[in-house]
């Protein structure tokens, strides 16, 4: 827990060099990036989004239970995109994450409880179509292995999305809705629904948001929701 700790230290001193944003999120129940997983208990996420250069960016995340403080997961994405016309309605995303779950947890001879964790090297393929000036459509594809596959697991992820943003007098709604399908070698496979609404302060980027997934038919995925409250704020 303490190497976390220090790794996401050094990965904030990174960002305030060169971070556009960064937001913090506490939410009633821990959705991951990939929502068909879930922690079922409240957690406190924090993204940062930290542009390298005109086409690399580098996004460090970090998550934690606050029912006890544990670790949930890490991220380290770094991603590189260009658009693909000269009107910027066509964008490419390639990148790789070397991301850190929870793998499960024991109770050792004192009675603590001591929780493992699964290292998942991920491969991304994303095309985005802008539609219009704030909504886009989004195809996504994600592949990940286990650095154990004794313990971890294989598979791939590949999401239809869009993203609807309503700007406001000083306010902005979103809605994005998403239909993914997971094929994982645990027996994790079908289709699975989600949606998220949020609403955000302009000024202040403070924001209210409310996500929600449901199996279509898909195995060993539980539906959920949750309630969450956050802020983004550009470094610089």
């Amino acid at each position: 827990m303490k190497s976390y700790v220090l790794l996401f230290v050094l990965f904030l001193g990174f960002s305030n060099l060169h971070s556009q944003t960064v937001t913090v999120v506490t939410t009633t129940n821990g959705i991951a990036p990939i929502p068909a997983f879930t922690l079922g208990e409240p957690a406190a996420l924090v993204f940062l989004s930290t542009n390298l250069s005109e086409h690399f960016s580098f996004s460090p995340d970090i998550a934690f239970s606050m029912k006890d403080g544990s670790f949930w997961f890490s991220d380290l994405w770094l991603r590189y995109h260009t658009n693909l016309d000269s009107a910027k309605k066509w964008t490419l995303i390639v990148a790789v994450d070397y991301p850190s779950f929870i793998g499960g947890s024991a109770t050792n001879a004192a009675g603590r409880k001591i929780s493992t964790t699964e290292i998942y090297p991920t491969g991304q393929l994303c095309l985005e179509k802008k539609v219009r000036e704030n909504n886009s459509l989004v195809l996504d594809y994600w592949y990940l292995k286990a650095t154990d596959m004794i313990t971890g697991i294989k598979g791939s992820y590949l999401s239809l999305s869009f993203y609807y943003n309503k700007p406001l007098k000083n306010l902005s709604f979103g809605l994005h809705p998403n239909l993914f399908y997971l094929n994982y070698s645990d027996g994790t496979k079908g289709f699975v629904g989600a949606l998220d609404v949020k609403l955000s302060h302009n000024k202040s980027g403070l924001f209210f948001a409310s996500q929600g997934i449901s199996p279509l038919g898909a195995e060993k995925v539980r539906s959920g929701w949750n309630l969450s409250l956050g802020i983004t704020r550009k470094m610089f």
